[in-house]
């Protein structure tokens, strides 16, 4: 072979060589490129502690073919060398023994114990008591989600699996159709869908949305307190524990307990004031720049217009009264007497006794 022909198949050689250095390092960084690509856009490794994560969870407690609950999860997290997992994005629907109940416990996280059967969720955690009917209409129409049955809000709750039980020792707030209020501690119990403020209760009852739209005057909020609450939403009611008090800026009723009956809305009818034991009579106290009157009973009630103020006072057995004036003072007895109070204003408009009535009057 000549010179000239072997330079050029040295040439050659060398120019086939660099072309196939250069496909392999291309192709070396498109592969490169490729795995940093789907490292980026892959799911973060599990953290070491972690042994297993799972998208959803769901488990129900069931008697006699019905299901009385259900938690359901969006993600589980399960811990190595826990028997524990982080639940994340919780609901517990809670139908009840019956099905006639849809009541709903939602929250960001909780921690999930397997050899308990515990749930506890530290965070905020928001309680809506309702009917089946009433989650059915909020449902077809969301934006008056609001206004039936019970909603409360707290914190650090748990709930065991068990029991159906759910409570904490934390500030609680809620709210009702006609009123709201805050407390210390909740329970609520799954089985029987009743739900009790352990402590410091205080409740607002306001008129009734439509009422106060009619209304040029807003009626006086009724600020109530008491020791605990229980709230029934089947019987419509509200039972306070004492001493317990219900309070306008002209008036007060103070008696040992109270119980709160509403209509079917939630709206309050009637307010009953109950002694505790045999001392502590219910007292009804009212006063304006003009009068003074106080009026105690072995039983008191307060009905609630439907626009939501006190239309009337109602006493019963061994009933005692005094008034005060600048111009008079009176006192009377009687077995039961009525006082109609002027609308809006909870002040007293008449007064009329009935049944062995003993009444005097001295000038002031």
């Amino acid at each position: 072979m000549r010179r000239s022909e072997a330079a050029k198949y040295a040439r050659w050689s060398a120019a086939a060589a660099l072309l196939l250095a250069g496909i392999t390092g291309a192709f070396y960084v498109a592969r490169s490129w490729q795995r940093l690509a789907e490292r980026k856009h892959a799911p973060p490794s599990p953290p070491v502690n972690v042994e297993r994560q799972s998208m959803a969870l769901t488990f129900s407690k069931v008697e006699e073919n019905r299901t009385i609950f259900t938690v359901e999860a969006s993600k589980s997290t399960e811990f190595r060398g826990e028997n524990a997992s982080l639940l994340e994005d919780v609901k517990i629907t809670v139908f009840g023994k019956t099905g006639q109940r849809h009541d709903v416990l939602h929250t960001r996280s909780c921690r999930y114990s397997k050899e308990k059967g515990s749930i506890f969720c530290a965070g905020i955690v928001q309680i809506d008591l309702l009917s089946a009917a009433e989650a059915a209409d909020a449902a077809a129409h969301p934006e008056q989600a609001t206004a039936a049955g019970m909603h409360v809000e707290t914190k650090g709750v748990s709930f065991d699996r068990a029991s159906g039980l759910a409570k904490t020792d934390q500030p609680v707030e809620f709210r009702f159709p006609s009123g709201e209020g805050e407390a210390i501690g909740v329970e609520y119990k799954s089985d029987e869908g009743t739900l009790r403020l352990e402590r410091n209760v205080r409740v607002k009852l306001r008129s009734a949305a439509e009422g106060a739209k009619k209304s040029a005057q807003v009626p006086q909020e009724v600020d109530i307190r008491g020791a605990q609450l229980e709230f029934g939403r089947d019987t419509h009611s509200m039972e306070l524990l004492g001493p317990a008090s219900a309070e306008t800026p002209d008036g007060r009723l103070a008696a040992g307990e109270f119980q709160v009956l509403f209509d079917d809305d939630f709206h309050a009818k009637t307010l009953l004031a109950k002694p505790e034991g045999l001392e502590g009579l219910p007292t009804a106290t009212f006063h304006s720049a003009r009068e003074q009157m106080a009026m105690n009973a072995d039983l008191i009630s307060a009905a609630f217009a439907s626009e939501g103020w006190v239309e009337r006072i109602s006493a019963s057995g061994k009933v005692h009264g005094t008034s005060r004036s600048s111009a008079e003072k009176g006192e009377w007895k009687a077995e039961s007497a009525e006082l109609d109070l002027w609308p809006k204003l909870n002040q007293p408009k008449e007064l009329n006794l009935l049944g062995g009535v003993d009444s005097k009057t001295e000038s002031g």
